[in-house]
């Protein structure tokens, strides 16, 4: 007995210690078989490394703990490089037992950080839709569902993010630090999930509209799950935005195509205050300090089946009446607020919705507000409504917190329209109304100055609804900052053929303005000072008749900073001197700065006018810009990280705008892009059509003269494009190397060149996102002249001289070599040229793939007796032993890889080569003793006979192979795989090492 507990003693030590130690011997091993099953089952790149993964037995006995940290899901096309999932940590626990058994338990799965990136492209698919068909037989019975049972106790996320992005609608919708947990026995046919979420923003965006901004999002969801899971039944939830509590009761099937859905939503708190907490700017730290009375009626339904080509018929209802709320601390209420408010869609064509608010009316104190609105479809737009506002400022400061501004005046509004809009037939619904201001004034209690004397009155009118027949007016605009006035009026006519009378005059000092109007994000500072009379219409303009178009004035800038997050630095005038006249808007003076980059820029600006008053209108114009340095890198924005999955900021495409068609004739001392710094740039840019063009554009850089056109388009932001020629000249190699991506990647060799090259290069493709070159796209065809190089130490080198024993192949002298090179899908030929190495003549030609892989011919006469045990051997086997003073042909291969060649005799090349040779010697040997022979001949007739025979025969010619093939093709890792490792090393040296 005490020896078998022994032996089991020792069994179970080995097997803890195979548990423990297998996964780390052999890492290297499983995580290639790992990456085998995935890249069989899975259309994405999956980025882990085997080191940031772990197993422990002894932590939570008898539970087997795994954990993985710094994952990432990459989607290859059509969402190339878009990231699908990040997380930091990924933790499993599994009870050990149930491994042995018929269903395996796992006790809790918790993923930490991840960001999940959802995108559906307009043509309806998905990017988490990476599962590769398995179209392989099964047999026609299934297997026992009972074969293979997994049961999960418990799972929980902590501090996730989700963007979710459908191009068909378009909709968006994003969550941030998302906390979530749940359980559910999937074992079961039939069972319940219980889950729990918490968002602290969500957003809901359709149609570019935003109609939820930054909501605290919390889910309490209980459903039941049958069918195989494709049927839920919604039991007990409740789903709060802000303090907004709704229940779901009803059904929701997954169909093949589409879902199938009976769903009802009511309210779960009856209360004004919790549809109060939906407003904008409301819902603060004081909210639950804000006095609401007054019920709500908040119900909505969807029934019926959503896909491709339908919604399910909906219906949602909002009704309050005589509501009212009041903040703490002040004296004044905003009361009888009613809503009524329906809208409807009763066959689920979405044309066919209808929206009714058939009341909306709140009192500000004693100052009302009215409105209804009607559209009765979604197809023409008909429509109705009204609204009207009489608002006493000064009395809104009693009802709104406003501490330390003074605000007087009287504000109103009256508007009425009714009918179609329709955009193509040019319809728009009958309008009559106006907006006014008397005596408006703003003064923060922490500035000595005001705005003040503020008067508008603007009136729109179009009593048929007829394009031709719309007028709008400010009759006027006027205003004092710190007794500096300004006043504008105008008017505006006719939208067929827009016809406007504007005047703009006085002073404006943009830093006092920013401070009373409190634009806190942003930064605004300087003098504006106008004088602007312009009159016309939109057909003169168009046909040029400036004697109908009288414009005039000035403007002038001084001292102007703007700056803000959409920013990368601050844009500083100086000073700007603009004039007008009917045809060009006149730059007489404009000097500025953006951080590092400063621009001198005079000229004129054309169609400005209609550029401001019509869409798809285009602004010209002929610019002279100089600069000392232009830092190209700060214009390269970074994305926003909450609007993709990449946690980091990423530089992004340079965008070409689609509405200018601008000459511009720039002169800059340095020009910085990316690594590259240019000086002396000077040249002709065309801008337009969302393309730059160059015209000999002329640069010095990487010590030599670069001569360029061509053009840079970014007609497909997602796949920007550039085609050039350039002429370069006496370029330094190693620089080359180091500024280059084109040439890192196809000419690796660079970096063991010292030495200069000049290149005349035709070079086209597309860039990626942060403005690299997509070198699988690359096309080149370039004659490349290296004027002088040395290449020393080089592995290729010492291949060679290892195959052949030649001596002096340590260094090659490189001088007037002309080479014509090409690159195509990926991979760079060169035509044969010939070099010197070392005292031997030698022709080289062949491929560099981007995986770095290489493929390269030498082709060299070889004296007899400087060959190698290798080449001698393969003499002695296929052919007779040459004299040790013959010049033997030799054909090399360099395969393998830049950093690993592999250098080896053609032998196929190399005997044909060798049998050329011999029977090019034989012949002339035989031709040697004929011409003896014919010497000898007296007889004329017979000398000519036998002449004539032997002038027949011709040595045979050498053959050479063209080629060398080696098997090294293999897929470049995507650039956002990359980045997604970047992101974890970061992260790994922001968290010195540890997770």
């Amino acid at each position: 007995m005490k020896k078998f507990i022994v032996i089991f003693g020792i069994i179970l030590v080995i097997l803890f210690t195979a548990i423990l130690v297998l996964p780390i011997v052999f890492k290297d091993e499983i995580k290639a078989a790992i990456d085998k099953a995935l890249a069989e089952s899975v259309n994405a790149d999956i980025v882990w490394e085997a080191d940031d993964f772990s197993l422990s037995l002894l932590s939570n006995f008898p539970n087997v703990s795994a954990h993985l940290s710094d994952i990432g899901i990459v989607n290859r096309a059509p969402f190339e490089g878009e990231i699908l999932f990040l997380a930091n940590e990924i933790e499993v626990e599994i009870d050990l037992f149930s491994l042995f058994g018929d269903q395996i338990r796992v006790v809790g799965v918790g993923i930490k950080n991840p960001v999940v990136n959802i995108l559906i492209d307009e043509e309806g698919r998905a990017n988490y839709d990476i599962s590769i068909d398995d179209n392989s037989e099964t047999g026609t019975s299934s297997p026992d569902s009972t074969s293979f049972n997994l049961g999960i106790d418990h799972w929980y996320v902590t501090g996730g993010s989700l963007s979710y992005y459908d191009a068909t609608f378009p909709m968006r919708l994003s969550l941030k630090n998302i906390n979530h947990e749940g359980n559910g026995d999937f074992t079961q046919v039939s069972f319940d999930l219980r889950t729990n979420t918490r968002a602290d923003s969500f957003v809901i965006e359709y149609d570019g509209i935003r109609y939820i901004q930054d909501k605290v999002l919390d889910a309490d969801v209980v459903m039941n799950i049958s069918d195989n899971y494709s049927t839920y039944t919604f039991r007990e939830n409740t789903i709060s935005i802000n303090d907004f509590k709704i229940g779901v009761d009803g059904i929701f099937k997954m169909l093949d195509e589409g879902y199938d859905m009976d769903l009802t939503f009511a309210a779960k708190d009856n209360s004004f205050k919790s549809l109060l907490s939906l407003v904008p700017g409301i819902y603060t730290s004081d909210f639950d300090r804000i006095q609401a009375n007054g019920t709500l009626d908040f119900a909505a339904n969807a029934k019926g089946t959503y896909n491709d080509e339908r919604l399910p018929a909906f219906s949602i209802k909002l009704f309050t009446q005589n509501s009212m709320f009041q903040y703490p601390d002040l004296p004044r209420a905003v009361e009888n607020i009613t809503i009524d408010a329906l809208v409807e869609n009763k066959d689920g064509i979405l044309e066919n919705t209808s929206v009714d608010i058939s009341k909306f009316h709140l009192d500000f104190g004693q100052n009302p507000v009215d409105a209804t609105l009607k559209i009765n479809n979604l197809r023409n737009y008909e429509m109705a409504g009204h609204l009207k506002a009489s608002l006493n400022f000064e009395e809104l400061t009693t009802i709104f917190p406003v501490e330390g501004n003074e605000i007087r005046g009287t504000g109103m509004a009256d508007l009425t329209f009714s009918g179609i809009y329709d955009s193509v037939r040019q319809i728009m619904p009958s309008i009559k109304g106006s907006v006014g201001i008397e005596n408006g004034y703003i003064k923060s209690a922490d500035l000595p100055y005001a705005l003040e004397k503020v008067r508008l009155k603007s009136e729109i009118e179009n009593p048929t609804g007829e394009m031709k027949d719309f007028k709008a007016s400010i009759n006027p605009f006027s205003m004092q900052l710190d007794g500096a006035p300004f006043k504008a009026d105008g008017k505006i006519a006719n939208l067929e053929n827009y016809t406007w009378d504007l005047n703009a005059q006085g002073s404006v000092d943009l830093k006092k303005l920013a401070a009373i109007l409190k634009l806190t994000d942003m930064e605004l500072e300087g003098q504006l000072m106008a004088d602007v009379h312009t009159k016309g219409n939109m057909e003169a303009l168009e046909k040029e008749r400036y004697a109908e178009l009288p414009t005039s004035g000035d403007v002038t800038l001084r001292n102007f900073l703007y700056n803000s997050s959409a920013l990368p630095a601050a844009f500083k005038i100086s000073e700007a001197a603009l004039t007008f006249d009917p045809a060009r808007m006149n730059l007489v003076r404009f000097d500025s700065r953006l951080g590092d980059s400063d621009f001198k820029v005079t000229g004129y600006i054309s169609n400005y006018i209609g550029y401001a008053l019509g869409e798809g209108k285009t602004l010209r114009g002929e610019l002279d810009v100089n600069s000392t340095k232009i830092d190209l890198n700060q214009f390269m924005t970074e994305e926003d990280p909450s609007a993709t999955a990449s946690v980091d900021s990423a530089l992004s495409v340079i965008l070409v705008p689609a509405d200018i068609d601008f000459v511009v004739n720039a002169r800059a001392n340095e020009v910085l892009l990316t690594n590259m710094r240019m000086t002396n740039a000077q040249g002709r840019l065309i801008i337009k059509d969302q393309t730059v063009s160059m015209n000999d554009f002329r640069f010095n850089m990487l010590g030599g003269a670069f001569s360029t056109s061509g053009s840079y388009s970014t007609v497909d932001p997602e796949k920007p494009s550039y085609d050039l020629a350039m002429d370069v000249k006496e370029v330094r190699i190693a620089e080359a190397f180091s500024t280059f991506d084109i040439v890192r990647g196809f000419v690796p060799i660079a970096n063991q060149l010292i030495g200069t090259v000049s290149t005349d290069v035709k070079l086209s493709g597309l860039l990626l996102q942060d403005m690299s070159p997509d070198l699988l796209s690359v096309d080149v065809d370039a004659m490349v002249e290296v004027l002088r190089a040395t290449l020393e130490d080089s592995d290729i080198l010492k291949g060679i001289s290892s195959v052949t024993s030649l001596e002096k192949m340590d260094q090659v002298v490189l001088r007037d070599l002309i080479m014509n090179v090409t690159i195509e899908d990926g991979k760079l030929k060169v035509d044969p040229f010939d070099i010197k190495m070392g005292d031997y003549d030698a022709t080289i030609q062949g491929t560099t793939a981007l995986d770095g892989s290489i493929a390269y011919q030498v082709s060299m006469l070889v004296p007899a007796g400087k060959m190698g045990s290798q080449l001698n051997a393969f003499l002695a086997e296929n052919s007779k032993a040459p004299a040790s003073g013959d010049l033997i042909p030799v054909t090399l291969g360099i395969g393998g890889t830049y950093k690993k060649p592999e250098t080896m005799l053609l032998m196929d090349e190399q005997k044909a080569l060798i049998e050329a040779a011999l029977k090019q010697k034989a012949t002339e040997e035989a031709g040697a003793k004929a011409e003896d022979l014919l010497e000898n001949v007296k007889d004329e007739k017979t000398r000519e006979i036998l002449g004539n025979i032997l002038g027949k025969k011709t040595p045979a010619d050498s053959t050479k192979s063209d080629s060398v093939t080696v098997p090294v093709e293999k897929k470049v890792q995507d650039e956002a795989v990359d980045k997604i490792k970047e992101i974890f090393k970061k992260k790994k040296k922001d968290d010195g090492g540890s997770n």
